[in-house]
């Protein structure tokens, strides 16, 4: 798990990642009931002094992604991140998995080597989501997980600067959001939950 301190460039204050060992595994009650969208603090029994609802005061936006593709430096690069950048992007038309996984490898997954600091890079498509105070956000339907072994490296708050580089991709078929965190917690999952 890795739980990030936001950056200067992003609203939700902090993120919490979790290792599954499969999709199915989210469908899991036991799952549901502890992290998903039927966790506790969102019945009404549940309440902060008050009389106030965890959902009042706090938005969690819930999202489940499949890893399709990862470009490590070492063997347990989660012991070495301090620091790692969340790139959210939705295709603006339609694009294959296969393509869009050869793409990563071939041309963002480099970009960000580069940087001295780097330490792994993983792409994810988005299987399922929700939002805790209800309604909807928008869709990103791949995730691109950059993690640093630098608490502030050199790309902080600055990472758009590397896709203006020559040898960038074009991204103009994209919408995309960048977010940058810094590590203040991390700890391998348990065998079981």
């Amino acid at each position: 798990m890795l739980r990030g301190l936001v950056g200067s460039n992003n609203s939700y204050p902090f993120v919490s990642i979790y290792a599954m060992p499969d999709i199915a595994f989210a469908n899991l009650d036991k799952f549901k009931l502890n992290i998903g969208p039927d966790h506790p603090v969102d019945y009404e029994n549940h309440t902060l002094p008050g009389g106030v609802k965890i959902s009042d005061v706090v938005e969690v936006d819930f999202r489940i992604y499949r890893q399709i593709s990862n470009c490590h430096t070492g063997d347990t690069p989660l012991d070495r991140i301090k620091a790692f950048a969340l790139v959210e992007v939705d295709s603006r038309e339609a694009r294959s998995e296969e393509f869009s996984k050869k793409e990563f490898e071939e041309i963002f997954a480099p970009l960000v080597s580069s940087v001295p600091t780097s330490v792994c890079s993983e792409r994810y498509a988005l299987e399922t989501e929700w939002w805790s105070a209800g309604g909807s956000l928008y869709n990103r339907d791949h995730l691109d997980l950059y993690g640093f072994d630098e608490e502030e490296p050199d790309y902080y708050g600055h990472f758009e600067r590397l896709l203006h580089l020559p040898n960038a991709p074009d991204l103009d078929g994209y919408n995309l959001e960048i977010k940058t965190y810094t590590v203040i917690y991390s700890r391998q999952a348990e065998k079981s939950i």
